[in-house]
């Protein structure tokens, strides 16, 4: 087995890089798990356990959906938490509404029902992780950082790919090793 996810990979440019560096520097006493630059990406679709002998056919699924997409612009703007600032987990870098990222998603969703995969019944709401909460001393500091980021625009984007990873979890952060690469036709 196989710990498996698609999705779309982000190469950080200047202003997302500073935003996730003053994060990193005012809340640097906390204890936050940061997403590593080389790991940052849109989750699509996570499979979790896959198994190994559905990886051919999973990739060969995800070709034909990769076939009928077009190259879509997406804009990583604002801030925000999951849980709560009472309750913080997920520090997140949000991704603006595209009608192309919601077909691609919903492409996925049923694609994957084939290998027994259940549709996500979540709404979806595409984000970037930058870190994992674990302990926050001063959360009026973390909400202020956060309302500071409110209605900016760090950094634009053409997609024109997705990845299917393999995620290895170890002690320190997740290593994604790519088992392929979809690019659009």
């Amino acid at each position: 087995m196989k710990r498996t996810f698609v999705a779309i990979k982000i190469k950080a440019e200047t202003g997302l890089l500073k935003v996730i560096y003053d994060f990193k520097n005012i809340l640097r006493n906390d204890k936050i798990n940061w997403v590593e630059e080389n790991n940052l990406h849109l989750t699509l679709k996570f499979l979790g356990n896959t198994d190994e002998n559905l990886l051919k056919s999973i990739c060969e699924k995800l070709e034909k959906i990769a076939f009928n997409q077009t190259n879509f612009s997406l804009t990583l703007c604002e801030t925000g938490l999951f849980k709560n600032v009472k309750n913080p987990k997920i520090l997140w870098i949000g991704i603006n509404e595209s009608a192309n990222l919601d077909k691609l998603k919903f492409d996925i969703e049923l694609g994957m029902e084939n290998f027994a995969y259940q549709i996500d019944k979540k709404d979806f709401s595409p984000h970037l992780t930058i870190g994992r909460i674990k302990w926050i001393e001063n959360k009026k500091l973390l909400e202020n950082l956060i309302e500071k980021y409110n209605g900016i625009k760090f950094q634009s984007f053409e997609v024109n790919e997705f990845i299917f990873y393999e995620s290895i979890l170890s002690s320190k952060s997740p290593v994604y090793k790519i088992i392929d690469i979809f690019q659009f036709k």
